[in-house]
């Protein structure tokens, strides 16, 4: 569902602020725009 994609991306984003960037993040962005396309 994209609304459950969405969700999972901005809580995936709020991790990734804290720490270390992952490239990952970039791939999880475009999958994310993918699935609520």
């Amino acid at each position: 569902m994209p609304g459950d994609a969405a969700l999972a991306w901005v809580m995936h984003l709020a991790r990734t602020r804290r720490g270390r960037r992952h490239r990952s993040s970039a791939a999880y962005a475009r999958a994310a725009l993918a699935a609520s396309m």
